[in-house]
């Protein structure tokens, strides 16, 4: 079963970066209710004592309403994909790719949007949380249900991408590189076993995935 919803008080956190700097990938599953007040965070590397250093995956407002990879350091931009009510009440797909510090790229559910070639370079990252940026504002992904966050320690090709949006478990995705992963199917296990959470996010329907025989 899926987790969430999120708020300041129920998210899930580790006290160490998983990864350092591009190339990396993250990605993962959520089902959103409706537009949250604000950018809804899904996945962030960051560092604990500054909004202006992380990389994240995350979800826009009825404002902006787009899904994002996203990286910061005294300056900031994004790839971006344009999204709409439509998709809202099902479960949709999340991905992320950085290739390099000029290169990150979002895709969703498969499809590839227009990557943003801006130089960000964010530095000192010690933190990784999901559903919430525990850096500043905190951003809780209010209106998300998510699942299946995975990390690569490298930057995902095209072919790896299209089965994971077709369902595929992160186990059977480039394992060899799979640095970090939590199914969050009802218990709080991960990969690393680093991750801990706090409060007690919702157990929720998860998506169908195909997993390891």
């Amino acid at each position: 079963m899926a987790r969430g919803t999120f708020s300041s008080g129920n998210y899930f956190s580790r006290a160490s970066a998983v990864v350092s700097g591009p190339p990396f990938t993250i990605q993962a599953w959520w089902y959103m209710t409706g537009w949250a007040a604000d950018f809804q965070l899904v996945c962030q590397i960051g560092r604990s004592s500054s909004t202006d250093h992380r990389h994240n995956i995350a979800v826009g407002d009825a404002a902006e309403p787009l899904v994002t990879c996203y990286s910061r350091s005294t300056s900031s931009d994004r790839s971006a994909i344009t999204i709409s009510a439509s998709d809202h009440n099902k479960w949709n797909h999340h991905l992320g790719v950085w290739r390099a510090a000029n290169n990150r790229q979002v895709y969703f559910n498969g499809v590839a949007g227009t990557a943003d070639t801006t130089s960000i370079n964010p530095t000192s990252l010690n933190a990784t949380s999901i559903g919430i940026q525990t850096n500043g504002s905190n951003e809780p992904a209010s209106a998300l249900r998510i699942a299946e966050v995975a990390i690569w320690d490298i930057d995902l090709g095209a072919d790896d991408i299209a089965a994971l949006a077709k369902g595929f478990s992160p186990q059977m995705v480039r394992p060899d590189r799979l640095v970090e992963y939590l199914p969050l199917v009802r218990s709080d296990w991960s990969k690393s076993g680093q991750f801990g959470v706090t409060g007690s996010p919702a157990v929720q329907e998860h998506p169908r995935i195909i997993y390891p025989s």
